[in-house]
């Protein structure tokens, strides 16, 4: 019986760490996550940029300016 009983308190112990790593995963995932949005902003405001750029100069150039 004190077996079973030991076994099971270390299951609880190992599920209680797996947990925690669990969290921890989850909340480097979230900070990635995060940084990886704010770059790909970033990099779509810095395309329309220069799309909205080179439509200018292809305006003016059919233009005459």
């Amino acid at each position: 019986m004190e077996k079973i009983e030991e076994q099971t308190r270390e299951n609880r112990e190992e599920i209680i760490k797996i947990y925690g790593e669990l969290k921890l995963i989850n909340n480097k995932l979230d900070n990635h996550v995060s940084h990886i949005s704010s770059k790909v902003d970033l990099i779509f405001k810095f395309l329309i940029l220069n799309i909205l750029g080179i439509s200018v100069f292809i305006i003016k150039s059919l233009i005459g300016i």
